[in-house]
């Protein structure tokens, strides 16, 4: 890349697309554990298991569901060999998987033709985001991708925007859907932060992008998105969690830039 790019930079999962995790491949593990550990609820062992390690900031292992995986089975003496890599490439079809809006690949090409260099900085290793983008074809709009086992750290972690400011690049803006990992994130690093919140209230939506965030009903949203998502035990004030624009769609993004 030349020098002096300006990068924006992509959640994946809630924000571009929808993975197969929840709707086929925890329901594919569940029943093929089903009669071999009738007494428990392997999905929600795994989910114990990806926050302990999320508490313990431990961000890149909590998202290898294959480790995860391995160490519940074991602790119930499962026999199966289960490898929920072959399962996401397995479901990594559409409709299991597809675009959070049908106007997302018309977004990428504006802000492209604004001269912004686009990247995605996801906690989703890549053996399970590459075969969803390759699906549903978005992988060519990007040109860097940072995953945990890439970077060898997961957001909120700073260091995983590190390839977007090196050569004298600047990271302009940061886009996603949690106010832990995305939110925070951004605004830590000093960047414009973009929210990306579909379930916003009508009353908010009828605002524009920036004065959503001054809503104060909007803000009590903020804090309890913070409060029922983020792993971080720490004492945070408010401006940290709001986010520089609020977007109930991602059309809204390109006239802010």
């Amino acid at each position: 890349m030349n020098k002096g790019q300006k990068w924006i930079t992509f959640d994946l999962d809630g924000t571009l697309m929808q993975n197969p995790f929840k709707k086929w491949v925890f329901p594919e593990i569940a029943e093929t554990l089903a009669d071999e550990i009738p007494d428990a609820d392997i999905i929600d062992e795994l989910v114990r298991e990806h926050s302990v390690r999320m508490g313990e900031r431990r961000y890149r292992e909590a998202y290898d569901w294959d480790d995860m995986l391995n160490k519940v089975a074991a602790c119930y003496g499962a026999s199966h060999a289960l490898s929920v890599e072959r399962m996401v490439k397995q479901h990594s079809v559409v409709p299991k998987v597809y675009l959070l809006e049908e106007g997302i690949r018309e977004v990428l090409r504006k802000l492209s033709d604004k001269g912004y260099a686009l990247g995605i900085i996801t906690n989703g290793l890549g053996k399970y985001q590459l075969p969803v983008l390759e699906t549903l074809q978005l992988k060519d709009h990007f040109a860097k991708i940072v995953t945990p086992d890439h970077a060898g750290y997961a957001k909120p972690d700073l260091r995983t925007a590190d390839p977007f400011t090196e050569n004298g690049d600047e990271l302009v803006a940061h886009v996603g859907d949690r106010v832990d990992h995305d939110v925070y994130f951004a605004n830590r690093l000093g960047c414009l932060s973009f929210l990306i919140d579909r379930d916003m209230p009508e009353q908010v939506r009828c605002q524009s992008p920036k004065d959503r965030t001054q809503n104060e009903s909007y803000v009590g949203i903020l804090k309890e998105k913070w409060s029922k998502g983020n792993h971080l035990t720490i004492q945070i004030a408010c401006e940290e969690i709001t986010p520089s624009a609020a977007l109930c769609t991602l059309e809204e993004l390109p006239g802010l830039l």
